[in-house]
């Protein structure tokens, strides 16, 4: 039965253990890491647009629940780590990229300028780095895709 939890490799079809989970991650990651290689220039879409206000809806409520144990739950969890892992390092990806429009930009720097200033200390530090190179971003800059690009962690990383 592969849906028994037992001792194996990667397998897709196991819903019971972690390296289900893995696939989507490392998907995002690959994207990416590629965006921040190829150092693509991107214009303003719906798309991008969308990705930034759940991306600062999700930082609300990172802020709302910085004061309950939640925020251990919301970042600690496999199931909800990787979809808000990716989707803060999509922004920031986003955000160097120069994707987002200014009005929405400013609101998410702002947001994880917040959360940064006090960040709860029960929040998963991969999601803390996501949150502060959203704070550190700069459009076409090299450092900044380097940066993201060391986030991608599950990736192996190539010195250049």
């Amino acid at each position: 039965n592969p849906f028994e939890e037992v001792s194996h490799g990667i397998n897709p079809l196991c819903r019971n253990c972690s390296c289900f989970l893995l696939q989507p991650l490392i998907q995002m990651q690959l994207a990416v890491k590629i965006m921040m290689e190829q150092k693509c220039s991107m214009r303003t879409t719906q798309c991008c647009e969308e990705i930034l206000s759940k991306c600062r809806s999700y930082m609300n409520l990172l802020l709302s629940r910085s004061n309950i144990d939640l925020t251990h739950e919301l970042t600690r969890s496999h199931a909800l780590f990787t979809p808000l892992f990716g989707l803060l390092l999509t922004a920031a990806a986003i955000l160097v990229c120069g994707g987002g429009a200014n009005g929405q930009t400013t609101q998410i720097r702002s947001l994880a300028v917040e959360i940064m200033h006090s960040p709860p200390t029960t929040i998963h530090p991969r999601i803390l780095d996501a949150v502060k190179e959203i704070t550190q971003a700069k459009e076409n800059d090299e450092a900044s895709m380097i940066r993201i690009r060391s986030l991608c962690f599950l990736l192996p990383s190539v010195k250049e």
